[in-house]
């Protein structure tokens, strides 16, 4: 006899970068205790596009359950760090992003996009007798997942556990996240996301149909730099790049070397543009006539920019710039 499952959440990732659509950059696997977990309660997750879809066989058996689902999420982009913008500049193995459902909120995470202040700092293996020396010198107090103290005399055995655990130190008044990675995990995880049992039970039994929750994330925006690398563009005199449906948007010339001996033309956007799969905007690449007025279209459609062409306009320079060779 086939049983019924109820379709009782989806847990959804969007990406400014591709606009209106799910972003499909991610892959998850549920820890050893969280399998163990949805077992029990006759739960299943499973991925979808652009997200995970959490299926259960009898709701009412996460009512009452106070126990965590605990997934890691991996990025299978490699360009997702290029385009995504976390707010700065800090170093991804050294943060795992951390996503949990909190009662009455769609979203995953506190602001309205991912940025590293939903990170955790990665506990590495060299800091681990550091935390210990502050923790035997009571610099530092340390809260597990439930925000309940970790006594002195159990901080060493917390620490060893051979799982992958969430938890907090509060050092000088200041609060900090960490990530201790399991002794088994090959790989540092992107993310480490939380699911309250009982909220998923909650969200599904108030309207019947499957709650929604989201993670946002915001593209970079750079300038773009399209850089006229093949020698058919020097008969043109007066070259310019236009933008097609916005006037507002304007290019400087500059001068690019790609070698010693070899410089070329190129146009810089004077604004920062968004990275973006679809839509807007259309530049072309016109050649000037009778003082400005009249264009000759050269390239229709200019591409856009990649991530793949990310770079900074000098080393000690926050500018970013995409380089776009033609």
């Amino acid at each position: 006899m086939n049983q019924q499952f109820f379709h009782i959440a989806t847990l959804g990732f969007s990406h400014e970068y591709t606009g209106d659509s799910y972003y499909d950059g991610f892959s998850f696997a549920p820890t050893a205790e969280t399998k163990i977990l949805a077992k029990n309660l006759n739960l299943i997750l499973k991925p979808t596009v652009g997200g995970i879809a959490v299926f259960s066989g009898d709701p009412e058996l996460l009512a009452e359950e106070e126990r965590e689902l605990n997934l890691d999420l991996f990025s299978t982009n490699p360009l997702f760090y290029n385009f995504t913008d976390f707010g700065r500049e800090f170093r991804p193995d050294m943060h795992v992003f951390f996503f949990a459902l909190q009662e009455g909120k769609q979203l995953l995470h506190a602001g309205d996009t991912v940025s590293v202040n939903n990170s955790l700092t990665v506990l590495r293996r060299e800091a681990f007798q550091d935390l210990l020396t502050k923790v035997q010198q009571d610099k530092i107090q340390l809260l597990d997942r439930e925000e309940l103290e970790i006594p002195s005399n159990q901080v060493h055995r917390f620490l060893a556990d051979p799982e992958a655990r969430v938890f907090y130190g509060i050092e000088k008044g200041e609060r900090k996240g960490f990530f201790k990675p399991s002794t088994k995990m090959e790989k540092t995880p992107f993310a480490r996301m939380i699911l309250s049992c009982s909220q998923l039970h909650k969200g599904f039994i108030q309207t019947q149909t499957p709650s929604l929750y989201s993670v946002r994330f915001k593209t970079k925006q750079t300038r773009w730099k399209y850089i006229l690398s093949d020698k058919a563009y020097d008969k043109f005199n007066d070259l310019k790049i236009i933008d097609a449906q916005n006037s507002d948007i304007h290019f400087r010339e500059t001068e690019f070397e790609i070698q010693d001996s070899w410089k070329v033309r190129s146009f810089e956007s004077e604004a920062v543009l968004p990275f973006q799969v679809d839509g807007w905007p259309k530049f072309q690449l016109v050649e000037q006539s009778n003082g400005g007025q009249v264009f000759k279209v050269v390239i229709k459609q200019l591409p856009k920019a990649s991530p793949e062409g990310l770079s900074r306009s000098t080393i000690n320079d926050d500018v970013l710039v995409t380089h776009i060779f033609i």
